[in-house]
């Protein structure tokens, strides 16, 4: 499975690697490392043009036309840089995260009814998120950001994916 960004753009003269995300060409190298493999977590072209790593929070502000650095995005970053990442007890929730996030970004911009499902998650659940973070009630925080993620995941159908990406056996549910 490679990249869902990644695209072959082909012509009459031979064809070139393509990276939609960044609308840019993408040399033979970084393709067989990166975007062949579905390697976001390192890739440059990636990482570049998504600095944040909140995957499904920046697609979901596109979505709705949302500026990237509103209040709720940056509460979510300070909460991803200065306590996730600050404890080593959060590694696994973010390699999962760094894993599974993607996919259901891509799965989430491809949704027929994504206006809808970005709605329903921002007010429903990364609003809640952000205020329970600003109270510094983290633990509310890490648990509600896991059940929307493993709703999403449910949902697409991404079970599989995510039992890949995870060493642990997080209880996503029967559906």
């Amino acid at each position: 499975m490679s990249c869902s960004y990644y695209k072959f753009s082909s012509s009459l003269f031979g064809g070139d690697y393509w990276c939609a995300k960044n609308d840019c060409r993408v040399d033979e190298e970084t393709y067989r490392k990166y975007c062949r493999d579905y390697n976001y977590s390192s890739c440059p072209i990636f990482r570049k043009v998504d600095s944040s790593g909140c995957f499904i929070t920046t697609i979901v502000c596109d979505i709705l036309k949302k500026p990237d650095d509103d209040k709720v995005m940056k509460n979510l970053r300070y909460f991803r840089d200065n306590v996730l990442s600050q404890n080593s007890n959060n590694d696994d929730i973010l390699k999962v995260y760094d894993n599974i996030g993607p996919v259901i970004a891509d799965k989430l911009i491809k949704d027929n009814d994504r206006t809808k499902m970005a709605d329903g998650l921002y007010n429903n659940a990364l609003v809640l998120i952000s205020e329970q973070i600003e109270k510094k009630d983290y633990t509310k925080a890490i648990n509600n950001y896991m059940v929307m993620t493993l709703m999403l995941i449910n949902y697409y159908g991404l079970k599989s994916a995510y039992a890949k990406s995870s060493d642990k056996n997080y209880d996503y549910g029967d559906g």
